[in-house]
């Protein structure tokens, strides 16, 4: 039996979940077998898709950017996922959950127990190189299966008291056969922002500058999660975080003597929102927001005071491009490829319509490059939505372990 690199990393990270997962190969598809239930999983490298079967059909399609791979010959796969914390999923469950009337149609879709195989099986389905997490209060079950290809690294955020949902942070797990971790920072929000009161969580950002093996370059990766909340206050706070973490990134990437820089994570804002437009390039002043209400507000103040007068929030590196700011541009024609693509137009109104389907459909998760010094090649394409909530409504469900979507790109650079 003859495997390609692909499907044997595939198979090696596999065969480690001793308690977890059985593997078996016919010589044209992957079964997995998790507690008891028998999954197909078909890796086909050359077509660039993911086909997972159980109960619901989805196919998950690489889809090529119009770019000139040839004269790029290494390329490194990079993946965005908020994994939903056991903490939080404990606590949906419960019945004095303000979530519970929401979530109790998917309540035996929230243990670890069942969530936890399908995570597992999509993180191998990636076969990526470096794997940004979020909510990873089971870090370690996932670090000990995956042991064999990655080194991982986590930040757990931290609160002044004892509240269990709030036990979890960003992770990294980086394959050691690609990339070395060069260096490692990590950055506490509460050294730049106020906390609104002493119960509030404090969230945190990993820097990491990584050797990539096949280029000799430094990668620098920021992986976040920043805070929630629908509220204005709570999305000045997110630009604050934003403008934290960049101007901590620059430093670091101009120590590790860095330009190729990537970010992600869930940032908890809409695209169009003011941390979206922040990191994107545009100018935001303090005191605005996008929200249609705030929107309105805000044209208003236009109108009556210069915007000199309020305070600006000056981006201290280059603006970023999203990963998925294209996406609605892709129309399926020959082979998987953006045949409307306009590498000239990514707008926030092509990102896609959900990364998140716990309540309502939103997007708030994102991998934002450095296009001068990066060439995105390919994105994983997001199931339609009418898949997501084919199960109670929504996420998770008996295919999805979290509430949120993966995100995948490739990256190369001349």
């Amino acid at each position: 039996m003859m495997l390609d690199k692909s499907s044997l990393r595939i198979a090696i990270i596999a065969l480690s979940f001793t308690n977890i997962c059985r593997l078996s190969y016919d010589g044209k598809h992957f079964t997995t077998n998790f507690h008891g239930q028998s999954l197909a999983l078909k890796n086909n490298p050359s077509s660039n898709r993911i086909f997972i079967s159980k109960n619901v059909q989805y196919d998950r399609t690489y889809i090529d950017f119009p770019v000139d791979t040839k004269a790029m010959p290494v390329s490194f796969k990079y993946v965005t996922w908020n994994i939903l914390a056991k903490g939080a999923a404990d606590s949906f469950a419960m019945k004095n959950s303000k979530y519970y009337n929401i979530m109790k149609e998917r309540v035996d879709y929230l243990p670890l127990e069942h969530r936890l195989p399908n995570i597992v099986r999509d993180l191998i389905s990636f076969n990526a190189d470096i794997i940004c997490l979020q909510e990873a209060d089971f870090y370690q079950p996932l670090k000990h299966e995956l042991r064999n290809t990655y080194e991982g690294i986590i930040q757990v955020n931290t609160t002044d008291h004892d509240d269990p949902t709030n036990w979890h942070g960003p992770a990294l797990f980086i394959d050691k056969s690609t990339f070395s971790v060069k260096a490692i920072k990590v950055i506490e929000f509460r050294d730049y922002i106020p906390r609104m009161n002493s119960v509030e969580e404090i969230r945190v950002g990993i820097l990491a500058a990584l050797k990539w093996k096949e280029s000799n370059s430094i990668i620098t990766v920021g992986c976040t999660h920043f805070h929630h909340g629908r509220s204005a206050q709570n999305e000045t706070r997110r630009v604050k975080e934003a403008d934290a973490f960049l101007h901590s990134l620059k430093d670091f990437a101009k120590e590790m003597k860095s330009d190729k820089i990537i970010l992600s994570g869930d940032l908890n804002s809409e695209p169009g929102s003011d941390t979206y437009r922040y990191l994107t390039g545009d100018r935001i002043f303090l005191g605005t927001y996008n929200y249609s209400l705030y929107q309105l507000l805000r044209n208003i103040h236009s109108i009556l005071y210069d915007e000199a007068d309020r305070e600006e929030v000056v981006r201290p590196i280059s603006p970023f491009n999203s990963a998925y700011s294209n996406y609605k541009l892709f129309k399926p024609s020959n082979g998987s490829t953006f045949n409307s693509f306009r590498e000239d137009y990514p707008s926030s109104k092509n990102e896609p319509d959900v990364t998140c389907a716990m309540i309502r459909p939103i997007t708030v998760d994102y991998i934002f490059y450095t296009n001068d010094t990066l060439t995105l090649t390919s994105i994983l394409s997001i199931p339609p939505l009418d898949v997501l909530q084919s199960e109670n409504g929504g996420l998770p469900s008996s295919l999805f372990g979290s509430d949120h979507v993966s995100l995948a790109a490739t990256f190369s650079h001349y």
